[in-house]
């Protein structure tokens, strides 16, 4: 998944996405979800894991390693953003900080976060921070959530921060004069409001298998 997770609550552990098995009415799965590219802002949970809660057990073939979040922006999470058996995290912006590769505790910078706005400011850390997420097993990752390229040189420096990519960190790439594509749809954005709020998420996690979504 790529993509924008913002403002849910939970009464449980985790208010972003619970892998595997999934809090709906299907106990059982072995999807490796991935989360690549994506921004969570302002989630919470009673309990661990505000933006996302890992959770394995006898019903679930899910384990650490298939899964994988990668230039990722967890801020406004409580204070624990990540919980439960944790995968790898790597090339991240985590407010608190977090242990793993490249992964950074810096204010991102979005450009009206009062607002809804995540996209990044010019002095954004997070622009050509992250890792090329191109690859089959981190989605094939090429294009932000307004269908601007990623890999855009966005500071104008050589390629010193990240994996030499120039991917940013986040759901959108900081990419001058690129607008969205119109009409934006993604096959999970049921209310078509060019978000993929929480409810949709896991919808798209739940059905990954069944081929019902592409992701």
């Amino acid at each position: 998944m790529n993509g924008k997770i913002e403002e849910g609550k939970n009464e449980g552990d985790g208010d972003g996405p619970y892998p595997c098995p999934l809090p709906l009415e299907w106990g059982c799965c072995s999807c490796p979800p991935n989360f690549i590219n994506c921004t969570f802002v302002g989630n919470r949970a009673d309990r661990g894991g505000g933006a996302i809660y890992f959770r394995n057990d006898w019903t679930s073939n899910w384990v650490p390693s298939m899964t994988h979040i990668a230039n990722c922006i967890f801020w406004d999470n409580g204070e624990e953003p990540l919980g439960g058996i944790l995968p790898s995290v790597s090339y991240c912006i985590i407010e608190g900080g977090f242990p793993g590769t490249s992964n950074y505790s810096f204010d991102p910078k979005f450009v009206d976060a009062a607002n809804g706005d995540y996209r990044l400011r010019p002095d954004s850390p997070a622009i050509d921070r992250g890792r090329d997420t191109s690859l089959p097993e981190f989605g094939g990752v090429v294009d932000d959530m307004f269908g601007c390229p990623r890999g855009y040189d966005g500071d104008g420096w050589p390629p010193v921060f990240g994996d030499g990519s120039d991917y940013d960190i986040g759901a959108y790439e900081y990419v001058p004069g690129c607008t969205p594509l119109l009409p934006w749809q993604h096959a999970a954005d049921r209310d078509s409001n060019g978000q993929i709020e929480l409810s949709e998420l896991l919808r798209v996690i739940q059905f990954y298998q069944s081929g019902a979504f592409h992701c």
